[in-house]
């Protein structure tokens, strides 16, 4: 059971993230706090973390009805999180190659596809580690 304190904290980041307002947090910073509660050793940044990873890789979280905007904002965490090899496991490794993979087979320049591009484009220089 994760503790409220923990849920409040990951539902911060995530209103943060998806706020395309000025107060907004961008996805580059976004992916730099994964990257640190990733690597940070108190354990509630682990929890925090492992909340996170569990929306993102909700395939749920990927809304057609989500502005261009936003979307993208999610391929270029979405590519990150790849890239920088953030998915201890190999079977949400897989689930997320494969989001990315239906994404490409959508039609050109629709949102999914284009969501596809970009993350790919974050990580297709890691893949043969994949």
């Amino acid at each position: 059971m994760v503790s409220k304190h923990v849920q409040e904290e990951t539902n911060y980041y995530w209103k943060k993230f998806r706020s395309l307002s000025s107060n907004g947090i961008s996805p580059k910073e976004f992916l730099d706090n994964l990257i640190y509660l990733n690597k940070s050793s108190i354990r509630q940044n682990k929890e925090v973390f492992s909340c996170i990873m569990k929306k993102l890789l909700d395939k749920r979280t990927f809304d057609i009805g989500y502005s261009r905007n936003l979307l993208m904002k999610y391929s270029y965490v979405f590519g990150g999180i790849i890239e920088y090899e953030l998915i201890h496991n190999p079977k949400a490794l897989s689930k997320a190659l494969q989001f990315v993979l239906v994404s490409l087979s959508g039609r050109p320049h629709s949102k999914m596809f284009d969501f596809g591009v970009l993350a790919l484009n974050r990580f297709h220089k890691c893949l043969k580690n994949h």
